[in-house]
C-alpha cells in the first residue's frame, strides 16, 4: 500500500528526561568547562527554561559563576576531596 514505508517512520521525540541525561553525559564529559545557558540549550536541544532548571536542580555538578555562565563540576571528585580534608 505505502511504498516508502521507512521515510514515512518517524523519530521517537525525546522525553523530558531524555533531554537532561543528554546534558548530564556532556557534562560529565566536559569536567571544568565554563558554559552559558546557551550554549547548553544547544547541547541538549532544550528550552531556556529547561536548561535553567538543570543548572539550579543539579548544583553538585553546574556551579553558578555569575548570571547565565556556569561551570561543569565533577561530584564525585569533589565528594572525595571534602572526604580527605575531613579525615585531615
Amino acid at each position: 500500500f505505502v511504498e516508502n514505508v521507512e521515510e514515512m517512520k518517524q523519530e521517537r521525540k525525546m522525553s523530558r528526561a531524555d533531554k537532561q541525561a543528554k546534558v548530564i553525559a556532556w557534562a560529565a564529559a566536559n569536567v571544568g568547562e565554563k558554559i552559558e545557558l546557551a550554549k547548553l540549550m544547544e547541547i541538549g536541544d532544550v528550552a531556556y527554561s529547561m536548561a535553567k532548571k538543570i543548572t539550579e536542580d543539579r548544583p553538585d555538578i553546574f556551579r553558578k559563576l555569575k548570571r547565565g555562565q556556569f561551570e561543569v563540576r565533577d561530584p564525585e571528585a569533589d565528594r572525595k576531596a571534602d572526604k580527605e580534608a575531613a579525615n585531615k
